[in-house]
């Protein structure tokens, strides 16, 4: 009877101390992200301290850095606390809206593209999908219905085209660009959807120019602007 009893109780220290269906390795993940953000909002506000007067640009640029590290802060205590894998793939996502929200100032540096791979492996740990509430988001919080990722290497400008299945690459300016023709999980429907794109890598920009409607034949089209001197690899993923 005492050795039933320490094994039940055995058992039920090991259950105690399991992660809640999360994998363990979502741990090190968000204490990695946490850190890298803090640290990121450090150096910038030394940087922008240093300054003698900063511009608008200057301090949204220091806010979103500062609210990505805070919402990672706080992924890192909700993974802690064991809370549901619907509920990290919101955060994940919400952080995803600050992450395409540096952008518009330029971000481009290894430690964002950092933090977007991190973010890349907490989603895949957490499950597959998309919440739809970013900041931004696809209306009323639906999720996107499907999504197609393109990877390339751009010099100087390039459009990809998006109509049903495919995707046409068009060269604007520049080498014509090395890359596939771009994976679709679902087509682009007939239909006016809102398109939306996150960059995982790149030093220029990345956005939609075109959303899909009957005037256009339901094409999307997603422009790449690499100025700086010769060409860098590109990945993103457009979602609907």
């Amino acid at each position: 009877m005492n050795r039933i009893v320490r094994r039940a109780a055995l058992l039920g220290a090991i259950l105690a101390a399991a992660p809640a269906g999360l994998p363990a390795s979502l741990d090190q993940l968000a204490d990695r992200l946490a850190r890298t953000a803090e640290n990121y909002a450090a150096d910038s506000y030394r940087g922008f301290r240093q300054r003698n007067v900063g511009n608008r640009a200057d301090v949204e640029a220091l806010y979103i850095v500062h609210q990505f590290a805070g919402g990672a802060a706080l992924f890192q205590q909700m993974v802690n606390d064991r809370r549901p894998a619907s509920e990290l793939r919101n955060a994940a996502e919400t952080l995803r809206g600050l992450m395409r929200a540096s952008g518009r100032y330029g971000f481009g540096n290894r430690t964002w593209q950092d933090m977007g791979r991190m973010l890349d492996d907490i989603t895949q740990e957490v499950g597959s999908g998309y919440s739809g509430d970013y900041g931004g988001g696809f209306g009323g919080g639906t999720r996107p219905t499907g999504r197609m990722r393109w990877r390339g290497r751009v010099d100087d400008e390039v459009e990809i085209h998006l109509q049903g299945g495919s995707a046409e690459v068009r060269t604007v300016s520049g080498a014509p660009p090395a890359g596939g023709p771009g994976q679709f999980t679902t087509p682009l429907p007939a239909q006016a959807v809102n398109v939306q794109v996150t960059k995982r890598r790149g030093r220029g920009s990345v956005e939609v120019v075109q959303q899909p409607a009957r005037s256009n034949g339901f094409t999307a089209v997603v422009r790449v602007r690499d100025p700086k001197g010769g060409s860098d690899d590109y990945d993103f993923e457009v979602m609907w």
